[in-house]
């Protein structure tokens, strides 16, 4: 599909994922098809959704085709939450959802499997809180490691 794409489409594309907030996650999908098919899909694709050096370099450091390819998502516990917070396309939006992530409301208690009668109380949820710090802790030092080796 991406061989037939004629030079107006691939402005179109560009100019939507940026409008929509989906130029980083365009930018790696487009990757992962040029490292996992061998496709590249041309400079004049990649460079306009690409991320910034840091963001770039980190998920080169994760090397996220090989992640894919082996499942990583399903077993290394945070690996998700990761990608999903160095896609997150606004820095302003990226710390809302990391705090958000950490906060034990009510939200995300129903996400975890609680009925909404049987919710869990302050001692609980203090230690649902402290789980979810050591998984940002776990995904901030993961992070640093990949931009690092990226």
């Amino acid at each position: 599909m991406l061989r037939r794409l004629t030079p107006a489409e691939r402005i179109y594309l560009v100019a939507e994922a940026r409008r929509t907030g989906m130029a980083r996650g365009s930018w790696l999908s487009l990757h992962v098809v040029k490292e996992v098919a061998g496709f590249d899909p041309g400079e004049n694709l990649l460079q306009p959704l690409a991320p910034g050096s840091a963001t770039r370099r980190t998920l080169w450091g994760l090397h996220v085709a090989e992640g894919l390819l082996e499942r990583r998502t399903k077993w290394v516990e945070g690996y998700t939450q990761m990608l999903y917070f160095l896609l997150t396309p606004y820095e302003s939006l990226r710390c809302r959802e990391i705090l958000r992530s950490i906060w034990v409301g009510e939200g995300a208690l129903l996400e975890r499997g609680f009925r909404p009668d049987h919710l869990p109380g302050p001692a609980h949820r203090f230690l649902i809180w402290l789980r979810q710090l050591k998984l940002l802790g776990w995904v901030s030092f993961r992070t640093a490691r990949a931009l690092a080796s990226g």
